[in-house]
């Protein structure tokens, strides 16, 4: 008996008729793991502000707004942007913006309480390579980026896309097998009152996408 059925099995399979079904029920299958694939992909990006500190050298202890710690003029802070693994897809970031508004509620008591040590009002730590020193008033924000400490690697960016400088915009790419990318970022603060600062991003990953990072509290 198992011969026989050994011997019918073969027969099928070489029946004219089966042998032309086999690619497309392959392709077919192929199709169905590939759309597996694609919907269970959740690659995104992450974005996120880390090691927020103060920027100046205080006088006396920082204040604190709502529970929240307010970095008196100028606070530094390492902006990430990294695959966040969860997924093959590429990231593509097209944009990242510096936001900033003014928060009226109680600011000149959050703002009173800033004593920046008048011996030392530069901002410190700050390294030639690969750093956003981006300034704000009331009506206008500016920036700069710092490539390396060649003369000519510093240049003005755009608030609005600190990856443009000029007429000249670039993308980040970013894959699931590498690593993050870090940039040491200043934010000064040049006029009187407390401010709610914070980046976002346009990207694309099978799709246009924005995301946010945390808000911090400025003030002077």
């Amino acid at each position: 008996m198992a011969t026989r059925s050994r011997w019918t099995t073969q027969k099928v399979l070489r029946h004219p008729v089966t042998l032309a079904l086999i690619p497309a029920a392959l392709g077919v299958a192929g199709w169905a793991l590939n759309r597996y694939a694609i919907e269970r992909d959740r690659s995104d990006l992450r974005l996120e502000v880390q090691s927020l500190a103060q920027g100046v050298p205080l006088a006396r202890p920082a204040p604190a707004f709502n529970g929240e710690p307010v970095f008196c003029e100028t606070a530094k802070l390492t902006l990430l942007l990294a695959h966040n693994r969860d997924g093959k897809q590429p990231v593509l970031v097209n944009a990242i913006a510096f936001r900033v508004e003014p928060v009226e509620s109680e600011s000149r008591l959050a703002a009173s309480a800033c004593e920046v040590d008048p011996l030392q009002t530069h901002p410190y730590g700050i390294v030639l390579r690969d750093t956003y020193v981006l300034e704000t008033t009331r009506t206008r924000r500016s920036g700069r980026y710092i490539e390396s400490a060649q003369p000519d690697a510093a240049r003005d960016v755009d608030p609005d896309n600190i990856l443009r400088s000029g007429s000249k915009a670039r993308s980040i790419l970013l894959r699931f097998d590498e690593e993050p990318l870090a940039y040491d970022v200043f934010v000064e603060l040049k006029t009187t009152g407390l401010y709610r600062a914070w980046f976002t991003a346009a990207y694309d990953v099978g799709g246009s996408r924005t995301s946010a990072t945390q808000k911090f509290f400025l003030a002077k």
